[in-house]
């Protein structure tokens, strides 16, 4: 996964969902103060988003173990 292999994947994507016009825009963007700070902020706004993911998914687990379990059980009659 280094990124001599990752990088013509990252161009082909970005270039098929941003304008060149929209990225020159994003480039200057992460330029300035702001997008400094997002972007050195990025990993933790990840990290917390994950802890919440991972709150409602844990949330979620007995109703999801119960439809499974419903599931199997009509399948087997």
């Amino acid at each position: 996964m280094s990124w001599e292999k990752m990088e013509p994947e990252y161009i082909k994507l970005f270039s098929e969902v941003y304008t060149e016009d929209e990225l020159k825009a994003i480039v200057e963007f992460y330029k300035t103060p702001a997008g400094q700070s997002m972007l050195k902020k990025q990993p933790l706004l990840m990290q917390k988003s994950m802890v919440i993911s991972q709150k409602q998914m844990q949330a979620l687990m007995p109703e999801i173990q119960k439809m499974s379990q419903e599931f199997k059980d009509s399948i087997k009659k």
